[in-house]
């Protein structure tokens, strides 16, 4: 049951939330693909020393994973591949199908390449994006006179 039929009142934000999982749902059966600039969902933490980019990834292969920082701009690729189904198996329902993605994401501060530490553990990536020297706020001591 989607959320739109269990609401209670009507809601402008439900009626576009169904028409989006319908529009979805249609277009996934005729083979093409629904482009959506929010997959894979991320989260982005920063602070002064750097940032933290957490995506959930799930179905991917760390090894089709390709992630790349131009200036102030993350860009992740990669993509789902197909679970093997044993022999006399077949799909009741398939709403994951077997595609690639890219998600650019807008950094607040230029990251240090060299040193970002990037994790693949249960489909979540999480990476340690340390801020650049340079884009670090400086301290101005001053001084009596």
């Amino acid at each position: 049951m989607s959320s739109y039929q269990t609401q209670r009142f009507w809601s402008p934000w439900g009626e576009l939330r169904h028409f989006q999982e319908e529009f979805n749902r249609l277009l996934s059966a005729t083979g093409a693909s629904v482009a959506a600039s929010d997959t894979p969902p991320v989260n982005v933490w920063a602070g002064e020393e750097g940032a933290i980019v957490v995506a959930q990834l799930p179905g991917v292969a760390a090894d089709s994973l390709d992630i790349s920082i131009l200036g102030e701009t993350l860009t992740l690729r990669g993509k789902r591949t197909q679970e093997s189904l044993g022999e006399n198996a077949s799909y009741h329902r398939r709403e994951r199908p077997e595609r690639g993605f890219a998600r650019t994401v807008s950094l607040p501060f230029r990251v240090d390449e060299h040193k970002v530490v990037a994790t693949f553990k249960h489909g979540v990536l999480q990476l340690m994006l340390p801020r650049a020297a340079v884009d670090k706020p400086k301290r101005i001591s001053v001084k009596a006179a």
